[in-house]
């Protein structure tokens, strides 16, 4: 089976992987929350806790997975909250992955001196079928009294919060927006008429607005020979669709920090927000993108799509160009070749606590680093390693701590070295002087 090209925008709204089949929660805000046997609890005796046990604390249910690298991030600090706030509350994580799943990121994390002491509930279906959601994290904040006063993303898990709704019984924050839309990325992204096939469309180029409930992603499906292209985006910002069109389309991968914003107004490619505040500026500045050619213009998408961008979007204009920039450069430090790869299946496996690459080339590692866990630095990472070949790296490291990878990275005679290089980077520029 060939692979998708599949670039999710991971800012964490993390699309669960059982959150198909959720619908509305059978609890919600204002609802007294039921009193259920709670099993398979890690940390708690008897490897069970009934939920009434929590009366007369404040309760924050934490839905979350070992995979969602937010949620690991974030499961220290709860911790910590935990610690500081005491008998006052209780932090619940919850996940419907198994314990071995669990025990295995808990052991990551206490090799990095964090132990987790959180009681966390393994290999749940009641909790997440009566608190239904699409996105995690997700928080469920009950009261000492058991009613449900709150349903948030982690922005609004703060000691301030917490404390306040302690105090005064109520919390000032907007529930957390989780609806969700059926949809596959197989699927076209605009229903056509019921009456014609979907294998009736040759050509198409479409544009949407923000979809609620949709993903925040773009998809470049393999091109194969005799079959139409297609190539679709989902509530994704302007500066990403041109991402796609000058980068990806053509073997190019740009990340946030190869991006030249030169606009007077860049209100419309804002990175800066997070979590809910993103969700809610996405749904005025996103937009949607379909694109199916037939086998007849394949090589023309990156065209096709820079041209529908210019009709769309006038204002702007995008181009490539070489610029020096201060850049963190992959390199070898010697000559002896610790990376070549003893071949098998390829795979980049990159998470919060270190790095697999198996018969990959440096690329997909590179664009990760860029895109996600060294995104905050601000400085991309170049490949300078002039490896032509496939490579095996095993790496365990903070990947969001620029030494803890260094210092892995040194066990393979390589090194991220800071210096200053002329790169490619994507320049959006207004297509005319602004009055």
């Amino acid at each position: 089976m060939k692979r998708k090209l599949c670039f999710m925008a991971l800012l964490c709204l993390f699309t669960s992987a059982y959150s198909q089949s959720q619908n509305t929660p059978v609890f919600s805000v204002g609802d007294k929350a039921p009193d259920l046997m709670i099993y398979n609890v890690m940390n708690h005796p008897n490897g069970k806790a009934q939920l009434s046990s929590y009366r007369g604390k404040l309760l924050i249910i934490d839905f979350m997975a070992t995979w969602c690298s937010l949620c690991g991030s974030l499961l220290p600090k709860t911790d910590s909250l935990q610690r500081a706030f005491g008998k006052q509350i209780q932090f619940l994580p919850v996940t419907y992955q198994s314990k071995a799943d669990v025990e295995k990121f808990l052991g990551k994390l206490k090799e990095r001196g964090i132990p987790i002491s959180l009681p966390i509930a393994v290999s749940d279906t009641v909790l997440r079928s009566l608190f239904a959601h699409h996105y995690i994290p997700h928080y469920v904040w009950i009261d000492s009294e058991g009613i449900i006063k709150a349903v948030t993303g982690h922005e609004d898990v703060t000691r301030e919060n917490i404390q306040r709704l302690l105090n005064t019984g109520s919390l000032e924050v907007k529930t957390k927006n989780d609806k969700s839309v059926p949809y596959s990325r197989e699927q076209l992204l605009i229903a056509d008429n019921k009456q014609i096939p979907n294998k009736n469309i040759v050509y198409q180029s479409v544009f949407t607005g923000f979809i609620e409930g949709l993903p925040s992603s773009f998809t470049i499906f393999p091109v194969e020979p005799g079959k139409s292209h297609r190539v679709v985006a989902t509530n994704t910002r302007i500066s990403t669709l041109f991402k796609i069109a000058y980068g990806s389309l053509q073997g190019r991968i740009f990340s946030d920090n190869t991006i030249v914003l030169e606009m007077q107004d860049t209100t419309c490619c804002d990175s800066r927000l997070t979590g809910a505040r993103y969700s809610e500026w996405l749904g005025e500045h996103g937009f949607g993108y379909e694109l199916i050619v037939p086998p007849s213009m394949h090589g023309q998408q990156a065209q096709i799509m820079q041209q529908d961008l210019a009709r769309m979007f006038p204002q702007y204009k995008a181009s490539i160009e070489k610029r020096t920039f201060p850049c963190l450069a992959l390199v070898r430090t010697s000559n002896r070749d610790k990376i070549k790869s003893a071949g098998g299946a390829a795979s980049t496996d990159v998470t919060p606590f270190g790095a697999q690459v198996h018969n990959h080339k440096f690329l997909p590692f590179i664009y990760q680093l860029n895109v996600k866990y060294l995104a905050h630095l601000s400085k991309p990472v170049i490949d300078q390693t002039n490896y032509s070949n496939t490579v095996d790296l095993n790496l365990n490291a903070d990947m969001s701590d620029l030494s803890s990878i260094r210092k892995a990275l040194a066990l393979y005679d390589l090194d991220l070295v800071p210096g200053t290089h002329e790169i490619e980077v994507l320049v959006i520029t207004d297509s005319r002087k602004q009055p």
